[in-house]
């Protein structure tokens, strides 16, 4: 992972907790600021308390060690400024943002304003992030030194670090307790505080070795679905299997819809069926959703659909 960063690669680390990962892309941060002059760093998660516990805090006890080569170097609250008696004293910098649900659009177009020739996004607990805003740093992202580091422990293959992992540029790392230092030595010392043999051995107890939550928690690999999924994805691979069934197409033409009135945040989706059967979803960006609305009814007036 630190590799990747340090070269400038796109990366996606699906990890076990206990694994080390915040400290590890507390490093990354400050490793970046100190090879690249004027270099901008943000680092984001869903909530505050996840910056300030996590990386922040990592980042708090290495400090000391990194003034010691950047005297000028300041740390505040959420900030590091590496030129904190100078006028332009926010060009070499890093800061902490939190884009948590329901500031989607606000926090999204904030980071479509960030620029710089070096700059690095360091995405804490990416499975909970909201996907308006990975898609603005995507955007941002547009110069050849423009990194994007994600990580967490996995929730499921359709959450937003799993998506990030499995595109072509990005390299996916999978980091699984069983190969910690801790583990493989024997000896819980090593890294005070760390994933421990005897956690692992709890959760295999408690899960076994196929459940969901311990290949996520312990090996970091995603699980077809999150444990908080409402819809179970073998549910949905049954209905797939029953889509050639023309039994299931007797009956009238229906529409549902999904309304979104955003230009970066929800999409909305248009869902046709015929009798029983789901046979399309459409989905796009909704900035107008009068215009949405116009079109489903003037598409339920042409198939002849009544609405209830």
């Amino acid at each position: 992972m630190l590799e990747n960063v340090a070269g400038g690669r796109d990366t996606a680390a699906e990890a076990g907790t206990g694994t080390n990962k915040t400290f590890s892309a507390a490093v990354a941060v400050l490793h970046f600021l100190a090879c690249w002059e004027d270099s901008f760093v943000i680092t984001t998660a869903p909530k505050k308390d996840q910056l300030t516990l996590n990386i922040w805090k990592e980042l708090r006890r290495l400090w000391p060690r990194f003034q010691r080569h950047f005297p000028t170097a300041e740390l505040l609250d959420l900030l590091i400024r590496m030129r904190s008696g100078s006028v332009d004293n926010m060009s070499w910098s890093a800061h902490g943002i939190v884009a948590g649900v329901g500031a989607e659009e606000e926090v999204a177009t904030r980071m479509q304003g960030f620029h710089a020739e070096h700059m690095l996004f360091v995405v804490e607990e990416m499975p909970g992030m909201p996907a308006p805003i990975v898609k603005a740093i995507r955007n941002t992202c547009v110069g050849p030194h423009n990194v994007i580091l994600g990580l967490g422990n996995p929730d499921s293959q359709h959450d937003e670090l799993h998506r990030h992992a499995k595109r072509e540029h990005v390299d996916h790392i999978r980091i699984s307790a069983l190969s910690h230092p801790n583990l493989v030595s024997g000896d819980p010392s090593i890294v005070p505080g760390a994933v421990s043999q005897q956690s692992v051995d709890q959760r295999l107890e408690e899960y076994g070795e196929d459940h969901p939550m311990y290949r996520s928690r312990v090996r970091g690999i995603s699980p077809p679905q999150s444990k908080h999924s409402l819809i179970r994805w073998e549910w949905c691979e049954a209905a797939a299997a029953r889509y050639s069934d023309d039994g299931l197409r007797e009956g009238l033409p229906a529409l549902g819809v999904d309304l979104a009135n955003s230009e970066d945040g929800d999409k909305g989706a248009i869902a046709r069926w015929l009798g029983a059967c789901l046979t399309e979803v459409e989905s796009d960006q909704c900035p107008d959703a009068n215009e949405l609305a116009d079109r489903v009814v003037k598409e339920a007036e042409a198939e002849g659909i009544r609405g209830r």
